[in-house]
């Protein structure tokens, strides 16, 4: 008894004999992967991207100034007999001037919506980039797996033709065979399973990148040293700090505060200037100066400035209360029944279930 245990301990360590935890923790050529996902971002969504943000640019610099109008008049009087009155020319020249800030307004607004379209920009390439590290590391994952499992298979095929032998002297019972026969299939089955995933993960990266996946290094290729010890939240929570998605909801903050200034001065009041010169029979003339002054009694705007307002309000909340849950890695804006979908990272369900209630069901701005 104690020899066929020693049997099925032997062919258990050597189909265990790679660690796939040492496999997945290999330093993949991260910044490689990344520059490849960002040449193939700039060469497609990003040169999209910039083609809007040039229009922006262009309507930034055709908007109106303060001078809104300028106007000349030409009047020449006759009378249909000669001798009841001189002839008269009237000649005039006038112009419409806004006052206010309107103008500079609308230009920050303009400023605020580029912002807000580089922060939208800057977390699309982040979300893109994401993406193809995370199937390159599925694809690195799988094939490391694939290399496990191949060589530990191959071990213990070699382990089982003796035991056979063993088993036809009486040493091994039929029944021992059996199971580690079994053990070795369900490995077989794990085999597939990653040439499966390996696969999908490769498919993905080609639907990513196009012919761009070409560049990057195969997984085989690729180092299984440990890396070194440090500590790994380290970069995370330097990643976190600058979050592309914190950083987009700052800027949409901001749009919405120039918007609602801008509103709050859409109907500006306006100032006319005038001269008119008028001459009687060539020989006597007079010059006439107007000025005009128009105060708006309502603000048509005022409304949705308000709403504005409340809504940058929220978005600051909101923004400020993710950039204290660490576990929040990321937010998305999403149609449908929901308006967010956050990507949350806890240790087990029972924290989950802390998060949800105790944190997020709290907030005002959460409904359901």
């Amino acid at each position: 008894m104690w020899r066929t245990t020693g049997i099925i301990l032997l062919l258990s360590v050597a189909l265990v004999a790679a660690s796939p935890a040492q496999a997945a923790s290999a330093e993949a050529p991260w910044p490689e992967v990344t520059r490849v996902a960002l040449d193939v971002w700039a060469s497609g969504q990003g040169e999209a991207l910039a083609r809007l943000r040039q229009g922006a640019e262009a309507e930034r610099r055709a908007l109106p100034g303060r001078w809104q109008s300028v106007s000349a008049t030409a009047q020449v009087e006759a009378p249909s007999q000669r001798g009841l009155r001189e002839a008269e020319q009237v000649l005039g020249v006038g112009a419409t001037v806004q006052l206010g800030r309107l103008p500079t307004l609308m230009r920050q607004v303009i400023d605020r919506q580029l912002d807000a379209q580089d922060a939208q920009a800057a977390l699309a390439r982040w979300r893109f980039v994401e993406q193809v590290q995370q199937a390159y590391g599925q694809w690195w994952l799988a094939a490391a797996m694939r290399e496990h499992l191949t060589g530990a298979i191959a071990t213990a095929r070699g382990h089982l033709e003796p035991l056979r032998k063993a088993q036809s002297s009486g040493q091994v019972s039929a029944l021992m065979m059996k199971d580690l026969e079994v053990e070795l299939s369900r490995h077989e089955l794990e085999l597939l399973d990653a040439t499966q995933r390996q696969a999908q993960a490769k498919a993905a990266l080609h639907r990513l990148l196009g012919a761009a996946s070409a560049r990057l290094p195969a997984p085989e290729h690729l180092s299984h040293a440990a890396p070194p010890q440090e500590n790994p939240w380290r970069p995370l929570i330097a990643r976190l700090s600058g979050h592309p998605a914190l950083r987009a909801a700052e800027a949409q903050r901001r749009e919405l505060l120039a918007r609602a200034r801008m509103l709050d001065g859409i109907n500006p009041a306006q100032l006319q200037l005038g001269t008119q010169v008028t001459s009687a029979g060539g020989q006597t003339w007079w010059m006439t100066s107007m000025l005009t002054l128009t105060i708006p009694l309502t603000n048509p705007g005022a409304a949705e400035a308000a709403r504005l307002r409340g809504e940058a309000l929220a978005q600051q909340t909101q923004a400020r209360w993710l950039d204290r849950q660490p576990q929040v890695q990321s937010a998305f804006t999403v149609s449908g029944s929901a308006d967010y979908m956050l990507d949350v990272r806890v240790r087990d369900l029972d924290a989950f279930a802390e998060f949800v209630h105790d944190r997020l069901m709290k907030q005002p701005q959460v409904a359901q």
